[in-house]
């Protein structure tokens, strides 16, 4: 009676003295406080930028929750992830968290095509993110990594032929077996990029000549040798890397140092948003993984420790120090 009474009083069920008026500011004060305790939650690394990610490949995603972690007994967020995309797998689902903590998730997506990500809090608010999955030739799974890596552990110090050795990991890698050759005779890491080309396997290649990205001088008997990078030109290889990468995945490169002297393969893994990594291998030795922050360097690092080497097999005191980088695909 009394609620009919108010509801039809001229004063409504908003009057200060209607019952209902306590229980509407009740249920408004919850609604902020859900609103005020939502969790403020971000792509780390990469902020607002839409992420591409190669299909049939299981990347990881960084978040962070804004705010400041309060140091309290207990987790300030329960979230849980969830998608409109049945063929999005999330593999990591829920997360107790709090603020100004990071989480990681790993998502993959066999179709091509956009797909969403919902994070979900306890109070109900969502956030929802958006990524397009890409069926991008130059880019491979990580599968394509272990395959490599698997290559090349049989053949460190078993051939003693590089650009021989290049041909076998990436024959596994292309699964293409007419890359490896009966005859090497007369042959060098030149005529097998070329060889690369006219099958269709370079998505891109460039020349890194040796005027515009060195500083040379003469070190003992060896003139023209690099000591460092020439003005502008300290991150010339990581910004090629980083040009070539459409999307998330694994990135490989087939490289020559010096004229041909050593012929390599390059793995690049940004597969995780947050940290990119690559690794160098060759018939020589096993090389650890490595931010991709230190690549430039490494490659001045490798080409003043082979320049001797170089200059002696060719019987000289100088040799061309260019620099030939091509990123690898399948047709």
């Amino acid at each position: 009676m009394a609620d009919e009474y108010w509801k039809n009083s001229p004063f409504g069920e908003s009057s200060l003295f209607s019952p209902a008026f306590d229980e509407k500011q009740k249920s408004e004060l919850v609604k902020r406080e859900q609103i005020e305790s939502a969790p403020i939650i971000t792509i780390k690394c990469t902020g607002k930028e839409r992420l591409k990610i190669k299909t049939d490949c299981i990347v990881s995603i960084n978040f962070i929750v804004g705010g400041t972690d309060n140091n309290w007994f207990g987790f300030e967020h329960y979230l849980k992830l969830s998608s409109d995309d049945k063929n999005l797998k999330i593999y990591d689902d829920d997360f107790d968290v709090d603020n100004g903590w990071t989480f990681i998730t790993n998502i993959s997506n066999s179709k091509v095509g956009s797909s969403n990500l919902h994070i979900k809090s306890a109070n109900n608010s969502v956030t929802t993110f958006n990524f397009d999955f890409v069926n991008e030739k130059s880019v491979f799974n990580r599968k394509a990594k272990d395959t490599l890596l698997a290559e090349n552990e049989k053949l460190v110090g078993e051939d003693k032929i590089c650009f021989r050795v290049a041909d076998k990991e990436l024959s596994a890698l292309l699964n293409d077996s007419s890359l490896i050759l009966k005859n090497y005779s007369g042959l060098s890491g030149f005529s097998r990029m070329d060889a690369y080309q006219q099958k269709g396997y370079v998505y891109k290649s460039k020349l890194f000549s040796q005027g515009e990205i060195w500083k040379r001088d003469t070190e003992g008997n060896y003139k023209l040798k690099p000591y460092a990078f020439a003005a502008g030109q300290s991150k010339c290889f990581s910004n090629f890397i980083k040009e070539t990468m459409p999307c998330m995945g694994i990135h490989v490169y087939h490289f020559i140092l010096l004229n041909g002297y050593h012929v390599l393969v390059l793995i690049v893994d940004n597969t995780n948003n947050c940290d990119h990594k690559f690794k160098i291998i060759d018939q020589l030795k096993f090389r650890e993984w490595d931010s991709l922050s230190n690549l430039d360097n490494e490659m001045l690092t490798m080409t003043r420790n082979n320049y001797e080497g170089a200059c002696d097999a060719s019987s000289r005191y100088d040799i061309n120090s260019s620099v030939n980088l091509c990123k690898i695909k399948v047709k």
